[in-house]
């Protein structure tokens, strides 16, 4: 068996920290301890669980999910981590989601 260990990722903050629940908007993620890996992901609260990509140690990007239409104020959710697709790391950044764009 073969086990290999990785430092514990920190989540610091979302550029930016809201956007419309339309989705589709570009989502860089700031932290620490990020590494390469195929199977990076963002979670956004119970909304939804989005691939993401690599860009640094310090730094990843996600594109935000698209959340129910019904949205009339702006709605928090905590962004987690994962860099192995299963273990989202906890985090205390947030976003938030506002109405569609009209």
């Amino acid at each position: 068996l073969y086990y290999r260990f990785y430092q514990q990722i920190d989540i610091e903050s979302a550029v930016p920290s809201m956007a419309s629940c339309d989705g589709g908007t570009n989502i860089s993620i700031f932290g620490n301890s990020f590494f390469l890996s195929s199977l990076i992901a963002c979670k956004f609260g119970d909304v939804a669980i989005v691939p993401a990509d690599f860009i640094s140690r310090n730094q990843l990007s996600c594109t935000s999910p698209e959340v129910s239409s019904e949205i009339e104020d702006l709605m928090e959710a905590s962004i987690q981590v994962s860099m192995n697709g299963v273990d989202f790391a906890p985090s205390s950044a947030r976003f938030h989601f506002g109405p569609p764009i009209k």
